[in-house]
C-alpha cells in the first residue's frame, strides 16, 4: 500500500468534482461530532485513534476491499495512524 499526504484543498476539489471518497476519520468522537467531511459521494467511518493503538485488524472489514480504492485518513495526530493502517 502506498502512503501519501493530500491537502485539504485537494480533498475539497475531489468532493466538488463528485469523486467517490472513502475516509477513515481517526479523531476522537467529540471532534468528529463537531465537524466532519461530508459530501454526496463521501463515505466516512469514525474509528478513534485510541481504538487502533493495539492494531487495526478489528477494523479492516470496514474498509473497501477493492485494491483500486483510495482510503483517506483524517487524523489529529498527523501521519501516525496512517502508518498503522498502511502497515509501515
Amino acid at each position: 500500500m502506498t502512503v501519501k499526504t493530500i491537502t485539504v484543498k485537494e480533498i475539497a476539489n475531489k468532493i466538488i468534482r463528485g469523486e467517490d471518497l472513502f475516509i477513515v476519520d481517526v479523531r476522537n468522537q467529540e471532534e468528529y461530532a463537531d465537524w466532519r467531511i461530508e459530501g454526496k459521494n463521501v463515505q466516512v467511518v469514525n474509528i478513534p485513534y485510541f481504538e487502533v493503538l493495539d492494531g487495526v485488524d478489528p477494523f479492516l472489514e470496514q474498509l473497501p476491499k477493492e485494491k483500486e480504492n483510495e482510503i483517506y485518513v483524517v487524523c489529529a495526530k498527523g501521519a501516525f495512524l496512517l502508518e498503522r493502517f498502511s502497515g509501515t
